[in-house]
């Protein structure tokens, strides 16, 4: 039997188990095709499942598979591909506040010369640029893989979603270098010994103070019936500190967090895969952050803004250093035009992939 290898980091927090479930309802790989993920999550060895050296020798086909990063820790997989004519797709990849080292736009630029990638599809303008600028022709821009996941039924009270995370803050985020600038501005001089590690220090922790304000006074205002959802376990007790015990979600289960979407009358927070699966299930969403990766969702809204503007207009990306005081109202919206919308761009993408000389051998499209 042949063999697909799908990099991705799942099981990390239900955002890449999202993505996951949508490529599988998006490509609809054949049943006797062996499919084998390899996990790029933090701390995640490379043993048992997760051994890349066992599973680079059954591969016969690589797609990178709706993950924010083009190359880390994908090195080898791209060397071994090359080495071995190994024929690449990618989709779905989006952007991300870290940058490439020379070495790896290297490696990035000679995938794309050797002419083993049969398909490159970003879900925002950032990557697709990025992909471009390296090589890569004919890049395709798609919706983010989980918004094929599908809808679950849900007939009760519908609630009002809030997001809460741990934001990394770094040097490609346009707010914080901003407020670095304006933070030396206001500074003695230091000595360069140190300084980075001082102004990043002082700046985060100045950011996240006003960060952590601002979503607790987002969630006061929020009328019942509420909820705060984390997607990570190291996020839950800070979340609960900030909102109480009570009124936090968190579960190491995907499915019952995305159970929990389906019930999103409204979802403001900041989580791409908590907007994403909240907006599926007809919820209005505002996504709050702080970096290009929230592009994926403007995309997402030129996207359903191309069928039908009225659809485009019930998501919305704010930036934290924006006045987000007069852009919260709730908006809405027909489900159905939604989901039609939905169904158009999945048969769209899917007919690409038909077209795709021998991805398409690996996938049970009609």
């Amino acid at each position: 039997m042949s063999a697909i290898l799908l990099s991705t980091t799942n099981f990390h927090n239900c955002g890449d188990d999202f993505i996951r479930e949508g490529l599988y309802k998006l490509l609809q790989i054949r049943p006797l095709v062996n499919t084998i993920w390899w996990n790029r999550g933090p701390g995640i060895k490379n043993k048992y499942l997760n051994d890349l050296n066992l599973n680079l020798r059954l591969i016969d086909y690589f797609i990178l598979a709706g993950t924010p990063e083009w190359v880390a820790k994908n090195e080898n997989i791209y060397k071994y591909c090359l080495k071995h004519d190994i024929p690449i797709s990618i989709i779905g990849v989006g952007s991300h506040g870290g940058m490439h080292t020379h070495e790896q736009k290297k490696l990035l630029q000679r995938v794309a010369q050797s002419g083993l990638c049969e398909i490159t599809l970003t879900r925002d303008m950032t990557a697709k640029m990025y992909l471009e600028s390296v090589g890569f022709n004919n890049v395709g821009l798609v919706l983010d893989p989980a918004f094929f996941n599908s809808p679950i039924e849900y007939t009760g009270e519908k609630k009002n979603i809030l997001t809460w995370r741990n934001l990394t803050y770094n040097y490609q985020s346009a707010y914080l270098r901003a407020q670095i600038s304006a933070f030396l501005k206001r500074s003695v001089h230091f000595t360069k010994t140190g300084l980075k590690n001082i102004i990043h220090r002082k700046v985060r922790n100045q950011l996240t103070q006003k960060y952590n304000k601002l979503m607790r006074t987002l969630f006061v205002k929020m009328d019942e019936p509420k909820q705060v959802i984390v997607h990570e376990n190291n996020e839950l007790y800070e979340a609960q500190q900030i909102f109480g015990k009570d009124n936090v979600f968190y579960s190491s289960d995907y499915q019952l967090i995305y159970t929990e979407y389906s019930k999103a009358k409204t979802y403001l927070g900041s989580r791409i895969h908590g907007a994403i699966p909240s907006i599926i299930h007809g919820a209005t969403a505002t996504l709050i952050y702080d970096h290009q990766k929230a592009s994926v969702l403007e995309t997402a809204k030129s996207i359903f803004s191309g069928h039908n503007p009225e659809i485009g207009n019930v998501m919305n990306t704010l930036y934290i250093d924006n006045d987000m005081s007069n852009d919260l109202e709730s908006k809405s919206f027909a489900l159905k035009d939604l989901t039609y919308i939905i169904a158009l761009e999945k048969d769209r993408i899917q007919n690409i992939l038909k077209s795709v000389p021998v991805l398409s051998t690996y996938l049970s499209l009609k």
